[in-house]
């Protein structure tokens, strides 16, 4: 919905509501902090701007000659391309085991929810792509040395009955505590957002006119500066745009005027910065006092009450001046934490450690370097420079050595004869080559990935078991890699599971498609994952575990021949086999090969019999 001067005019918004000295100091706190965590987090853009258009190929795009020969070749694309295949090769599993006393009643009831709520997270995954999700964290962990996402309920989903999901932050709008070294120690995280006025009406109904009556109002743009990423085409640096501004673009006299006389609005399409900030605060309850002794009481006296304190997170959100959510995080779902999770290929105890490809850039840097100089080399030769004579000399100006140029100097110079002729270059020297071979080496060191697990044959012809064997070996780190990838997924997933369990108050159908194709419907009824007790709904409890695929062998050979090899010597039987290979359409396949061993028993207990009876 664009609002116009047709819909809304400045009689209709009322004044802005007074704020509170409380809600005043608030935002004085947060802006304080948020700008604190950005002066800190500046010194990294300069890093993160290289990488950046390193892996774009764009080496030389901001400050080479144009007639200059810049060639770029790309190692430090299929290096990371390659790292973030190899992570997201397998495929993430959930499993949902409920906490109850097993062999009861009771563990039965809670594993058939614990069965449900494991098919919905599956879907999840797969219907809202999730994959993808996680894919642009490992870049951002790759360019920026952390990835960033963030479990949310999404209130727009399933035709508004809301569903749960998994989001990606852009690190250059994630601010945290400067002494945070990861998501959980530090006392507060900031993320910043541009949304437009539609999707500000929708997250928060209840407080946007407030901030529209603040738009129209206050003359004074009282917001923060936003970051972006270096793909953007204006400046970096953007101040807080009105989404109403007070006149015409370029216009002096169309102005919106003052209270109750009307006026038009002028639509800003760069829309509205909101802050939402999770801070680590101190909550006070009183419960009862665990020294009260009851059977010294007396007759009809209750157990006093104490104040115990202990940490929680509270949300705040914000826009220019106006507060739009304030809350604390067992409100929104059971749990005090927030709903961030970070990954990083490496953790080193600092909550931006040293991308990967700030290590494979300086290689990079000087193979494109070499490149140059060997490409000049070979157009110089191709086109030297003419040497001329003239009486007057060297012209005084600083000369470049360019293809193509002509270069007049006195007749005394050119030798014998006085003719022009040709400035043969230097040679090339042959250890170029060999260089830029060490600088790819290393780079291959540096990463982890050999020629072989980058997908290229061996020069020398190697049994299989070899390749399979120095793949593994370079796969050390992967697996490190994606058992920080468990971890991250194992504290988001468990939110998501949370949301779920708490906010599927509505009858809900899921459809599900089998391996096979095969679709199945689950019908949730409401409030299906809460038992009523007294009156009372208590969530039930479970523990959530994530497989990525860390205790797994990474080649997708050797998890074949360890499952060839486990079968073969009788460890594991056929099905499992034919799942760790991850054969298509294996349910079916085992079944046929079960039909089959069957008819075969039959057929060979029917002979058996037969020549029993001819014996007799």
């Amino acid at each position: 919905m664009t609002i116009t001067s047709d819909v809304l005019s400045l009689d209709d918004v009322a004044p802005p509501k007074p704020k509170s000295e409380s809600a005043a100091r608030k935002l004085h706190r947060a802006k304080t902090a948020y700008q604190n965590a950005r002066d800190v987090k500046k010194a990294l853009y300069a890093n993160w701007r290289r990488n950046y258009l390193i892996l774009q190929n764009r080496h030389w795009a901001e400050f080479r000659s144009t007639w200059m020969p810049s060639p770029a070749d790309s190692e430090v694309y299929p290096i990371l391309s390659n790292l973030v295949g190899w992570l997201t090769d397998q495929s993430v599993m959930f499993t949902v085991a409920a906490a109850a006393t097993p062999n009861t009643p009771w563990h039965q009831y809670l594993e058939g929810l614990s069965d449900d709520l494991e098919v919905i997270l599956q879907s999840n995954w797969k219907v809202r792509n999730q994959q993808a999700t996680v894919t642009l964290a490992m870049w951002d962990a790759a360019l920026y040395g952390a990835g960033i996402m963030k479990s949310v309920w999404d209130q727009s989903l399933e035709k508004g009955m809301g569903d749960a999901d998994l989001v990606h932050v852009d690190p250059w709008n994630f601010y945290p505590d400067p002494q945070a070294n990861n998501e959980m120690d530090g006392e507060y995280y900031i993320e910043v957002r541009r949304m437009s006025w539609e999707e500000v009406e929708r997250r928060f109904p209840d407080t946007c006119d407030d901030l529209l009556s603040e738009m129209v109002y206050d003359t004074a743009e009282s917001a923060l500066d936003s970051d972006q990423r270096p793909t953007n085409t204006k400046n970096n640096q953007h101040t807080f745009p009105l989404s109403f501004s007070r006149g015409y673009p370029n216009s002096s006299t169309a102005s919106t005027g003052l209270p109750g006389q009307g006026g038009k609005f002028a639509w800003n399409p760069e829309g509205i910065i909101v802050y939402e900030m999770w801070s680590r605060e101190n909550r006070t309850e009183k419960t009862p006092d665990p020294e009260w002794d009851e059977e010294t009481a007396k007759p009809g006296e209750k157990a006093p009450e104490v104040d115990v304190t202990y940490d929680s997170w509270r949300v705040l959100v914000w826009s220019s001046d106006t507060i739009l959510l304030e809350a604390w995080s067992e409100d929104l779902w059971d749990g005090a934490t927030h709903p961030y999770g970070r990954f990083c290929l490496e953790d080193t105890g600092e909550f931006w450690p040293t991308p990967l490809t700030t290590h494979l850039a300086p290689g990079q840097i000087a193979i494109n370097r070499l490149l140059a100089a060997m490409q000049q080399s070979a157009e110089l030769t191709g086109n030297p420079v003419f040497l001329e004579p003239a009486t007057a000399g060297i012209s005084q100006s600083t000369l470049t050595n360019r293809p193509g140029q002509r270069l007049r100097v006195q007749p005394s110079s050119m030798g014998q004869g006085g003719g022009p002729q040709w400035l043969t270059p230097p040679a090339m020297s042959s250890d170029v080559l060999n260089l830029i071979r060490f600088w790819i080496e290393r780079m291959e060191n540096i990463s982890g990935l050999s020629t072989i697990s980058k997908g290229k044959a061996p020069n020398a012809r190697a049994p299989e078991s070899v390749v399979n064997q120095v793949q593994e070996s370079g796969f050390v780190r992967v697996r490190s890699a994606l058992r920080n990838l468990e971890r991250v997924l194992r504290r988001l997933g468990g939110i998501e599971a949370q949301l779920i369990i708490e906010n599927y108050t509505q009858e809900r159908s899921i459809a599900i498609v089998g391996q096979e194709g095969q679709k199945n419907l689950v019908t949730l009824r409401a409030r299906h994952f809460i038992d009523a007790v007294d009156n009372e709904y208590a969530p039930f409890k479970y523990a959530l575990i994530i497989n990525a695929g860390s205790d797994v062998p990474t080649s997708r050979q050797a998890r074949v021949a360890e499952a060839q090899n486990m079968f073969l010597t009788k460890l594991i039987d056929r099905q499992a086999a034919l799942e760790m290979m991850d054969v298509p359409h294996w349910p079916a396949i085992d079944a046929r090969m079960e039909k089959k061993e069957q008819e075969a028993a039959q057929a060979a207990a029917q002979q058996a019999q037969q020549k029993g009876s001819k014996k007799s």
